[in-house]
């Protein structure tokens, strides 16, 4: 998973979907 310092909150989210559909 790439760490994109713009992408701080959006992985925040996105992790949590994805923990979600998984």
């Amino acid at each position: 998973m790439s760490s994109n310092p713009v992408h701080g909150p959006s992985v925040g989210w996105a992790s949590s979907l994805a923990a979600t559909v998984s």
